[in-house]
């Protein structure tokens, strides 16, 4: 090739160079230097902004859940972004009052962070790529220059592109990977979830119905209770489940009940934005007595406090009510929206504190002792003729010495978990008949109502006497062997 040719292509074959070495630079700092660390509402997110050939859009990794991949715009530039911390408080009064929730300052603050760091962080790589090849000073800062225009270049046409493509409804459309990618099939099951509400409240009417006949029919049972017994509803764990309200005040009307006793965890996240799936509380006509579960907070006490026939029972102060001398103990966890079980709170802890309220209460000062958990109920023994519990969403009967622990079951068919079960889960739900003179149990009739879209109703009777007869029988049958 002669000389003159290739001193003329050279300087070409420079700057090419140079805006290859530019674009590379402009890569490699924008993959380095564009991290922001961001407070977005409760939620710290750390986010970046990475050259790729897949198109573009936005991925926000959730960990441990999953991804969520969305078509936010097109080009050769995507924003990844990962949630990397919650403030439990913010996220709680997030929850509490969602309309107060504003993020647009902290989105537009971030998102300025964001594009000034991928910015400059771009230019500084193109401009030290494109000096790369050059041997004396102001070859370099030529090369800087070409690099750093070719990077400006390529990053203001890779932003107009994402500006022009941008697709704000992209948010609504995700897709989802990993525990994620369940999310639909959840969301579906919630859509559906006021039409079956909707279908079981006009079955309510003749799930009343069949509780009233039920009821006529209990007068032919054997061992019935006294004429004019203290008769209480007795509910527990009824998780934001309002259907529960319908057959409480069915069963209070029928029975003509003196009050309802509630032993916990009325709802899930124990917020004040749960109180209207408890809002029909001051529509039953009687008392409602409630103690604190560990799904409920001090939201739900503030709110269940503000209905005129609600009395909350706490500290083993003694609330007489009905013609029954009541004292209850609030549960002192507060874990919102886990299963039940011992919530990593140790159970000998449980137990200490059992201990501690039986040691407040005698049999003189105190009928019945209401409790949450029944590890606490079982430190009671002696204290107190009756002791009442839930969170275990499971029925159980026991008679240690002279005194009866009851269990109840879940009120609410445990919540949104039984609405989702198949078939879905039942309430349970007791009527508690106390004799007049001696305020001790004589009787228990326990309904269980078929869960959400089902009419069944079903009742068992049994006398105080029989409470815990079956592990008298195994236990005796255990001794012989």
């Amino acid at each position: 090739m002669p000389r003159d040719t290739s001193s003329r292509i050279a300087p070409i074959v420079r700057r090419l160079g140079q805006v290859a070495l530019g674009l590379a630079g402009a890569d490699i700092g924008m993959r380095l230097g564009s991290r922001t660390k961001a407070k977005i509402g409760p939620a710290t997110v750390d986010a970046r902004v990475r050259p790729t050939m897949r198109g573009g859009g936005s991925v926000v990794h959730i960990p441990p859940a999953g991804d969520a991949t969305l078509a936010t715009h097109k080009g050769p530039l995507r924003l990844d972004a990962m949630v990397v911390g919650i403030d439990e408080t913010a996220a709680r009064k997030a929850i509490a009052e969602p309309k107060k929730i504003d993020v647009g300052d902290d989105v537009k603050r971030a998102a300025t962070t964001l594009g000034a760091r991928s910015a400059g962080s771009a230019l500084l790589g193109a401009a030290v790529g494109g000096a790369f090849l050059g041997r004396s000073p102001r070859q370099k800062l030529t090369g800087s220059a070409v690099g750093a225009t070719a990077g400006f270049a390529s990053l203001a046409g890779s932003a107009a592109y994402a500006w022009r493509t941008r697709d704000l409804a992209s948010w609504r459309t995700p897709k989802l990977t990993g525990l994620l990618s369940r999310a639909p099939a959840v969301i579906g099951d919630l859509q559906q979830v006021p039409d079956q509400f909707e279908r079981y409240r006009k079955q309510i009417g003749e799930i009343t119905a069949t509780v009233s006949g039920l009821y006529r029919n209990l007068t032919a049972l054997p061992g019935p209770p006294p004429d004019d017994a203290i008769r209480v509803v007795w509910v527990s764990d009824i998780h934001n489940n309002p259907l529960a309200y319908d057959a409480i005040k069915a069963l209070a009307e029928q029975y003509d009940v003196a009050f309802v006793l509630d032993s916990g965890d009325i709802n899930d996240w124990g917020n004040a934005a749960e109180s209207r799936t408890f809002a029909a509380i001051k529509e039953i006509p009687v008392p409602y007595v409630f103690i604190k579960g560990n799904h409920d907070g001090p939201g739900t006490l503030k709110e269940i406090a503000k209905f005129s026939n609600v009395a909350i029972l706490s500290d083993g102060t003694p609330h007489e009510v009905g013609g029954l001398r009541l004292v209850g103990d609030a549960d002192p966890r507060f874990t919102p929206d886990k299963s039940t079980g011992d919530d990593n709170f140790p159970k000998s802890k449980l137990a200490e504190i059992g201990k501690e309220f039986a040691q407040k209460i005698t049999p003189e000062r105190a009928d019945v002792a209401v409790v949450h958990d029944p590890v606490v109920a079982g430190e009671l023994v002696g204290a107190v003729p009756l002791v009442l519990s839930g969170h275990t969403h499971r029925r159980k009967d026991r008679v240690v010495g002279e005194t009866v622990l009851l269990t109840q079951g879940s009120s609410g068919g445990a919540g949104l978990r039984g609405i989702r079960s198949d078939p879905p889960a039942a309430l349970d739900i007791s009527v508690l008949h106390f004799d007049r003179k001696t305020r001790r149990l004589h009787t228990v009739d326990d309904y269980t109502v078929g869960g959400l879209g089902l009419s069944q109703v079903s009742v068992v009777r049994r006398s105080a006497d029989e409470l815990g007869r079956d592990k008298a029988v195994a236990s005796d049958s255990a001794k012989k062997k």
